[in-house]
């Protein structure tokens, strides 16, 4: 099909089943992929630096004075960035000497009410960072006020659009521009196929102000 319509390469966005791209035969486009984890076919590719974003949140959090932070993970999310949000969130509270237990990170296959709701209860967090803000509203049904008793940072507010809430721009508008770029490049320089050194791009997130978190 691409090559009937004349189109020398491709700016691929991330696939559920890696299937629709390893069974293609790429030698005659150029390619690059907007995620990490490609399967056979090893792309150059873009994504966002989850790791920097979340040390740069927790960071800042600190600032704020939040010290239970609590991390909520999609579990194929998080496997599909390598674990990179919970490794940074690891490495970050170990070289803080907190005074209170250490609140565990909730990682789920889903981010359900039933199972967020026992987890808050239980642990307390005073700040919870989530890519999904429905759990707002199960914070409110815990007893939380919102940035008075405890504070809620998005950690992709892409995923959110309209609600009013601090959190992370990943910068998706940055990331595929660059992308298209890496591509136009490619093609100039007749570079087809995949490619024996692959690469990755790493386009930095942006923090957000909102109303979700206290100020200093």
């Amino acid at each position: 099909m691409f090559q009937e319509c004349g189109i020398p390469g491709v700016f691929l966005l991330p696939v559920k089943s890696h299937d629709i791209i390893n069974n293609f035969d790429w030698s005659r486009y150029a390619g690059v992929y907007a995620d990490y984890n490609i399967g056979e076919n090893a792309f150059h590719n873009i994504c966002p630096n989850h790791y920097n974003a979340m040390n740069m949140t927790l960071h800042h959090l600190h600032v704020l004075g939040y010290r239970r932070p609590g991390l909520v993970l999609n579990q194929h999310g998080e496997e599909r960035l390598f674990h990179r949000w919970g490794d940074a969130y690891w490495v970050f509270k170990n070289g803080y000497d907190y005074n209170n237990p250490e609140v565990p990170t909730l990682v789920a296959p889903e981010i359900e009410r039933v199972g967020f709701s026992a987890w808050f209860e239980k642990h307390n967090p005073d700040v919870v960072l989530c890519n999904d803000a429905r759990v707002m509203d199960w914070m409110r049904e815990c007893g939380a006020k919102i940035a008075i008793t405890h504070g809620y940072f998005c950690m992709n507010t892409t995923q959110n659009p309209g609600v009013e809430c601090a959190g992370v721009d990943q910068q998706p508008r940055l990331l595929g521009a660059r992308g298209i770029e890496q591509v136009i490049g490619q093609i100039y320089r007749n570079e087809n196929g995949i490619s024996a050194h692959p690469s990755t791009t790493h386009i930095p997130a942006l923090l957000v102000e909102g109303p979700t978190v206290r100020v200093v």
